[in-house]
């Protein structure tokens, strides 16, 4: 029951009062003004007012109650109250005192939605009259559980910005040195199976870490203008894979969707995640050959509408929908459906990321999620996304983790600064290996003095998180300042760097992000010297 609980009754009794009021004035037929004065009280109050007799039968509603319960008083009055509010009071207290609960109400389209009741009975010739409060409590419930979801994101944010940047480090070590490894071994020897799989589990150590970012909002975006119709087209082999051959999909997609800014290989992730949902609910029903649905639809929300979520504002939206007729979830795992490694499946079965990846894609690429779910009836996942009026902006081609011979050019000079001396000798072995001269820094500091000797320096490979007081962005800013020729290649297994880089603040430079193999490396620095 909420703060506002004393309050809820006082208006109960009031209204009430007022409406016993009405009633033995319009009775009388005095004081017109009067009688209209307070009717359009009632009329204007902002909570739902519904009036019932004594056996729970409606007799009136003000414009309130038809808006949240969807009822118009030409349909609503006559009804039994008992099947829109079942919390309704069936043998209300005919002392007059107010009683205020927590319910919840059903809306004229089969949704349920929680909600604060308070009642209070008046005496009349006729018997008694019940009048009941409805105050919808969904909004504030969404903003209370956005709260807590939004401290668990901060919290794994935290976590993760420090994790990225270790790991990533220590990966491209690892994944560097078994490529070597390989590259060095006979042809014949059986020793190329054990490094493949080293090198397979270290490229899923780093998907695992790419997720764990997607997850605290802190992945690096490449949004590029989507037309949803088509993408899901293109998608379709990675869905129907999902789904698995029992499992078909049907699709209403809306005809002149508007565009949306995402990053569509992140949209693709989130919506493969949904069908596997989808997917794994059914699995457990005598439901499981019925369809997953995908929907896709343009949606106005102005400031009022019912589909808007605490935190969105009024605007174009597309609402992309997955349905299932799975086994559903209380209201309680719904709840907390989008917490970090929250899950319901048995231990080693599943990570609890999957719609946690999907709420931070969504919430990072400015939009929102919503769910509902009835536990036997299924569940319905709506991802919101602001329709975007910009011109479209290509795709940044991904670099792939291949593992392809470099070309190599002249002898240029590279300056790698890096405080992780296994990674600085694991790129130095690497460049030089290219056929570029390589000088090498441990700090910024170390590198301000390289840059203040007469060596010539054609490329700055450096590391963005450094320790010494000298990051990588303040140390390509003095190099430019000291040979404004200088190209700049930026290197980091941070999180935060990887937003800037996504946002633009990395401009005029070159970008790798780690872990990076062999060709990776070997394209960024061609790229970089230009």
């Amino acid at each position: 029951m909420s703060e506002f609980a004393p309050l809820l009754a006082v208006v109960a009794v009031t209204a009430a009062a007022i409406i016993g009021w009405l009633v033995g004035r319009r009775a009388a037929r005095t004081h017109a003004s009067e009688v209209s004065t307070y009717r359009n009280l009632i009329e204007h109050m902002p909570d739902a007012l519904v009036l019932a007799d004594q056996s729970g039968r409606i007799v009136a509603l003000d414009r309130a109650a038809e808006t949240l319960l969807g009822w118009t008083r030409s349909n609503a009055v006559g009804r039994t109250v008992h099947d829109m509010v079942p919390d309704w009071p069936r043998e209300p207290d005919f002392a007059g005192s107010p009683a205020v609960r927590d319910s919840r109400a059903q809306h004229r389209n089969g949704t349920w939605f929680d909600a604060e009741l308070a009642v209070a009975s008046i005496r009349r010739d006729e018997g008694w009259l019940v009048a009941g409060i409805l105050r919808d409590l969904s909004r504030r419930k969404q903003a209370q559980a956005q709260l807590r979801l939004l401290r668990k994101m901060e919290a794994v944010a935290s976590v993760t910005g420090g994790l990225a940047h270790d790991f990533n480090n220590l990966l491209t070590v690892i994944l560097n040195i078994l490529h070597v490894v390989n590259e060095k071994l006979p042809a014949d020897s059986k020793l190329h199976g054990p490094v493949a799989l080293g090198t397979k589990s270290a490229r899923q150590g780093a998907d695992l870490v790419r997720r764990l970012r997607v997850v605290a909002g802190r992945q690096a975006m490449h949004a590029t203008t989507v037309d949803l119709n088509a993408a899901i087209g293109v998608w379709r082999e990675s869905i129907d894979a999902a789904l698995g051959a029992g499992v078909a999909l049907e699709t209403a997609l809306e005809p002149g969707l508007w565009q949306i800014q995402v990053d569509a290989d992140q949209m693709e992730v989130a919506l493969v995640n949904l069908c596997l949902n989808a997917r794994e609910a059914m699995a457990g029903t005598d439901r499981g050959a019925e369809p997953v649905r995908i929907e896709a639809a343009n949606v106005s929300l102005g400031a009022d509408d019912p589909d808007r979520q605490v935190d969105m504002a009024p605007g174009d939206y597309v609402r992309l929908t997955v349905i299932d007729r799975g086994e559903g979830m209380t209201s309680e795992v719904a709840e907390r459906a989008f917490d970090p490694f929250y899950t319901t499946k048995g231990f080693g079965t599943g990570s609890g990321l999957g719609l946690s990846m999907v709420y931070g894609f969504v919430k990072q690429s400015g939009g929102q999620v919503a769910i509902d779910s009835t536990p036997g009836r299924g569940t319905t996942v709506r991802l919101y996304f602001p329709r975007s009026r910009a011109a479209e902006v290509p795709a940044a081609a991904a670099a792939p983790l291949a593992d392809a011979p470099p070309t190599t050019t002249g002898p240029k000079t590279v300056l790698i600064v890096e405080d992780q001396s296994e990674i600085r000798e694991v790129a130095t072995a690497m460049i030089e290996g290219f056929g570029y001269k390589v000088l090498t820094a441990d700090s910024g500091a170390a590198a301000l003095r390289i840059l203040d000797g007469p060596s010539t320096i054609d490329l700055l490979f450096t590391d963005i998180i450094m320790p010494g007081g000298v990051d990588g962005i303040e140390l390509a800013a003095a190099a430019r300042a000291k040979r404004p020729g200088i190209k700049v290649l930026y290197t980091s297994g941070d999180a935060e760097a990887a937003r800037l880089e996504s946002a633009g603040a990395l401009r005029d430079a070159a970008w790798l992000a780690k872990p990076y193999l062999r060709q990776n490396l070997a394209d960024a620095v061609r790229n970089g010297l230009g």
